[in-house]
This record gives C-alpha cells, structure tokens and sequence, in this order.
C-alpha cells in the first residue's frame, strides 16, 4: 500500500501541473479535474503492479519504508 501511495503522489503531482497548464480553473471544467484523478489511479495502480511482479527494490522503497 505505501508503494502505491508514493506512485499515487508522484504522478499526481505530475497531473496536477497537467491540469494547472490545462487551466483547470476554468468554469465546467470539473470533468476535467476528475480525468486526472482517474488517469493518477490507473497509472499509479499499474505502477505498482509492475514493481511488485519485478521483485527488486528501488528508491522507492526505500522513500516508502521512511512513511
């Protein structure tokens, strides 16, 4: 679970700045918010899918452990 969440702060801080380039502040853009928010979960699921059938640690586990 810690390894997802450090995947799930990565890449949202990467869609964030997406979504603050896209101008997300715009009004009827809630849809667009919400993409992200979808868009950070299916990458940071299959992140940490693909980090766990790989069987090697890495920075991240190391960054995870220190939660």
């Amino acid at each position: 679970m810690r390894v997802f969440m450090m995947y799930f702060v990565i890449f949202g801080t990467i869609l964030a700045f997406i979504g603050l380039m896209g101008d997300d502040s715009l009004p009827g853009s809630g849809w667009f918010i919400w993409i992200l928010v979808a868009l950070n979960f299916i990458i940071s699921s299959i992140a940490t899918v693909s980090h766990m059938k790989s069987g090697k640690k890495s920075k991240i586990d190391e960054i995870s452990e220190k939660w």
